[in-house]
């Protein structure tokens, strides 16, 4: 789910940059690489794949990582959305913070390695409802993985 998440917002973020993709996946890279991932003293060598087509577009690749890294990059969202969108795309962009720290709220609360208490169960669902609910208003069935479903 963490990679569907990663990747949607990518590709939101691309899509609304088409005529300077190339800047786009540039500046994508430097938040990844300094905020997301390193810092500015000690970046990370972490890279957006993307293929050339014949005709001059770029196709940028689906994000497949190690859970370590997905879950580096949910940890810094907030660093991630702001550098994949513009001020533009305040709604979208709102929307996605408040969703984003939910699903990974509801993630701790699943991994506890005990049983949950009545409480903690109620809580992992509100959280994962609204995650759900506003991703699904965000992104609809091109949003939807099994996982997520």
């Amino acid at each position: 789910m963490g990679e569907k998440i990663i990747n949607m917002i990518i590709r939101f973020g691309f899509q609304k940059h088409q005529q300077s993709a190339t800047d786009f996946i540039a500046e994508l890279q430097e938040v990844f690489c300094k905020q997301v991932l390193g810092s500015p003293d000690c970046s990370s060598q972490w890279k957006v794949h993307y293929t050339k087509e014949t005709d001059g577009s770029i196709q940028i690749e689906q994000i497949q990582e190690r859970n370590m890294v997905v879950r580096g990059m949910l940890n810094s969202i907030e660093k991630f959305i702001n550098g994949a969108t513009s001020d533009n795309e305040r709604g979208f962009k709102d929307k996605m913070m408040f969703a984003c720290p939910r699903y990974t709220e509801a993630m701790e609360i699943l991994t506890m390695h005990r049983a949950l208490t009545d409480e903690e169960i109620e809580d992992f669902q509100s959280l994962i409802d609204d995650f759900f609910e506003t991703w699904i208003e965000l992104f609809g069935i091109e949003g939807m993985t099994n996982y997520i479903h």
